[in-house]
């Protein structure tokens, strides 16, 4: 984020005071950026019922997580497979609404700008799997989970250094070499 001539991580970590070898650090400017970047406004535009922008975050909020927590490309249908969202369905319909959640969900948002497929974010259903086809997902209740998945995974940060170790080699080769730029070009200015 960028306010004035600063560049933020976070809302109270400037990228040029960001030590990214200090662990502590990394672990609070991590939880300050997902919880104020992502969370905090999908709760916000849930709280104002706008369904379709609330999704838009927490789909970019799950995919910013699970790239350390889960990694590869079945994130997303990794996650959603943990989500208790769906755990009252059939193992057969679970398979397909995680397809569905990936297929139309996220990939329909990033790469098209839509919701493919008739499907769609509504605060009118819990969620719901109509004639195996058209998925409604509460983002409200998207939310609630995310939430839980973020707070459990963040919880493994801090207690688990394997799991630490994992997220930080992939933090640390996504963000070094931005930090370590934007450093320099700090300094000539």
């Amino acid at each position: 984020m960028r306010v004035d001539d600063v560049i933020y991580f976070a809302p109270d970590l400037k990228v040029v005071d960001f030590n990214i070898s200090d662990k502590g650090q990394v672990l609070e400017g991590f939880r300050n950026r997902i919880i104020s970047y992502y969370l905090k406004p999908a709760e916000k535009l849930n709280k104002l019922e706008d369904a379709f922008a609330s999704g838009v975050i927490l789909m970019t909020a799950i995919d910013a997580i699970t790239y350390y927590s889960i990694g590869g490309n079945n994130r997303l249908k990794d996650f959603m497979a943990q989500c208790h969202l769906i755990a009252h369905f059939s193992e057969a319909d679970q398979k397909k609404i995680v397809k569905a959640f990936d297929d139309y969900f996220r990939n329909g948002l990033v790469h098209e700008g839509r919701i493919k497929n008739g499907c769609q974010f509504s605060y009118q259903y819990e969620f719901t799997f109509f004639d195996n086809t058209f998925l409604v997902i509460n983002p409200a209740l998207l939310h609630e989970n995310v939430v839980e998945y973020f707070d459990a995974y963040f919880k493994r940060l801090t207690t688990e250094e394997g799991v630490f170790n994992s997220f930080y080699q992939k933090f640390f080769r996504q963000y070094n070499p931005e930090v370590t730029e934007l450093k320099r070009l700090y300094k000539l200015s």
